[in-house]
């Protein structure tokens, strides 16, 4: 139930701007669908912010959520990918379908739990299209 699992606050350094603002966001489920939650916020003063904006990504057209330490686990990042790069249209610094989010040390294990549940839901619905294809393909040559 990915959908009762807390809301994974995140960070993206934006690239764009020069090290000037970074994206903060949250991300969570529905149970179908991945949500990111983020606005753009001036990392000089920390006053500007723009307005908050939502992007969701079905579930199906997730490849990959995964939660990684780096740096000797002083770092820790989720990598999101996705099937299209229009997945992350509105959001900055998004790379081909892909975007890198750090998460805060005191969110780590729940960032952990997260992914896990994710892409257990994920390989669950592979399973189910792959089991709907071949029971077609079944009924198919049952038909000729």
């Amino acid at each position: 139930m990915i959908h009762l699992l807390d809301p994974i606050p995140f960070t993206i350094e934006n690239d764009s701007h020069l090290g000037l603002s970074e994206v903060q966001g949250m991300l969570f489920s529905d149970g179908s669908n991945l949500i990111i939650e983020f606005r753009l916020a001036d990392t000089v003063i920390g006053v500007m912010k723009t307005e908050a904006k939502q992007v969701s990504i079905p579930l199906s057209d997730v490849l990959s959520l995964r939660y990684a330490k780096k740096y000797f686990g002083l770092v820790s990042e989720i990598t999101l990918r996705t099937r299209s790069i229009k997945s992350f249209a509105e959001l900055p610094d998004a790379k081909l379908g892909t975007v890198v989010m750090k998460v805060r040390r005191p969110d780590r294990s729940d960032a952990e739990q997260f992914c896990l549940a994710v892409h257990e839901q994920v390989l669950r619905l592979r399973s189910a299209r792959l089991e709907e294809g071949i029971s077609n393909m079944l009924e198919e040559d049952d038909a000729r």
